[in-house]
């Protein structure tokens, strides 16, 4: 036990003289009188820490360690950092409650705030499991983990979100995935054309596929009708065809076609039905200034030529001055829509109707046109297809060959 020589002279907080103590408390540990004019100082009740708290080795902390002004006081520094940090169950680190990590059992959970995570690359990337709904406002993942998850053996069908039975996954105008919605009973799932998702649609007709088909003799007039003007003529051999000629009398023409019984242009025309038409044609001769015309439904002829504006589909060829043009034609009964296609004066020529949608016109098997615009919808309801030429109010004699002519009408 240390001794203190020394006399220790006790006064009041005014200087006056006090009595003499036998015992006085210090911190860290007892000052007694020893009554020799000695002091000792005892120690053995605790080896405590100094005041620079360098001999923490036996200290038990039981109280809360408080820094004397908030937010300016470290733990560790960059140069002396701590090793471990060991927190209960139901521990909580506060920063400034702004944001906190609280601890249960198996369970860290991150309140007030936003996690930033780092970048994930090639060499070190981002790993875990999330319970919840992960967002922010990056637009773009990149290098390894874009790979990661665009690589189909690392993001299985199996792993995508759990979705509705009976959607199908598809992209939209924008590129954008999407989800076909579910479709009733017995529905097809149908093509909108590009920039569209497919949807579920009743499929067309229903029931078992039908069809009428007319194939009407060339070698006969029986069925077929004829309207001649100022001389124009016909001719019907058999295999060779059916030809019309204009003569050489200034405005004349030569019309052949089926006349329809009543509402078989509605239904060819104006319903959802498939309309197919094809021909075989063959220029016998035509005048420098000429119009032939094949098709279904009506058109007006007139020896100064040929009006394409009926209810009608089909084709047209035209001569001036020698130069001439063709083009795929149709009408609604005031206006017509045509695309020119190559002039050539032998082909075969078809076209099909989808319905309401549109005209797909070929030539030689060839798609040259499609029209969506003025489609023929039965209203004139008078002939059923033909062919018609004219000379244009000229002497020159036109002439073509039909050699084969067949339609038919499908509900698929």
């Amino acid at each position: 036990m240390p001794v203190i020589r020394s006399k220790l002279l006790i006064q009041e907080e005014d200087g006056s003289p006090t009595g003499r103590p036998i015992t006085l408390k210090v911190s860290n540990g007892t000052l007694t009188d020893n009554g020799d004019n000695t002091f000792s100082l005892d120690t053995s009740a605790g080896s405590g820490a100094t005041t620079a708290l360098d001999n923490l080795a036996s200290v038990a902390i039981n109280t809360s360690l408080l820094s004397d002004t908030t937010n300016t006081d470290a733990l560790g520094s960059a140069a002396k950092a701590w090793s471990d940090l060991f927190l209960g169950d139901g521990s909580v680190i506060d920063w400034n409650s702004d944001v906190a990590l609280t601890h249960s059992a198996n369970t860290l959970t991150f309140t007030g705030g936003t996690v930033a995570l780092g970048t994930a690359t090639a060499t070190g990337g981002l790993t875990g499991n999330i319970t919840g709904n992960a967002s922010g406002t990056a637009a773009t993942v990149t290098d390894a983990a874009q790979a990661a998850i665009t690589t189909a053996a690392n993001l299985p069908w199996t792993g995508l979100k759990a979705g509705t039975d009976g959607e199908v996954p598809t992209f939209d105008s924008s590129g954008n995935p999407a989800f076909v919605a579910v479709g009733t009973a017995t529905h097809v799932l149908t093509s909108n054309g590009a920039g569209a998702a497919p949807t579920f649609q009743a499929a067309s007709g229903g029931g078992n596929p039908s069809w009428i088909s007319w194939h009407p003799p060339m070698s006969a007039t029986a069925g077929w009708s004829a309207t001649a003007v100022n001389g124009g003529t016909r001719t019907q051999a058999g295999q060779a065809g059916t030809r019309l000629d204009t003569s050489t009398n200034s405005g004349a023409s030569e019309h052949v076609y089926l006349e329809t019984p009543t509402g078989i242009t509605t239904v060819m025309f104006g319903s959802a039905t498939k309309t197919m038409f094809g021909c075989w044609f063959f220029e016998n001769g035509a005048g420098a200034a000429s119009t032939v015309w094949m098709g279904i439904g009506e058109v007006t002829v007139a020896g100064t030529g040929i009006t394409f504006t009926p209810d009608q589909a089909g084709f047209k060829r035209i001569g001036v001055a020698g130069v001439f043009t063709a083009s795929a034609t149709n009408g609604n009964g005031t206006t017509e829509t045509a695309t020119a296609i190559a002039a050539t004066a032998n082909g075969g020529l078809s076209f099909v109707k989808d319905g309401t949608t549109d005209i797909k016109f070929y030539k030689n098997g060839s798609l040259v046109a499609t029209h969506t615009t003025n489609l023929p919808n039965g209203s004139d309801g008078t002939y059923l297809g033909g062919m018609a030429v004219s000379n244009n109010s000229t002497t020159d004699n036109t002439a073509y060959t039909w050699h084969t002519w067949n339609m038919e009408l499908r509900n698929v």
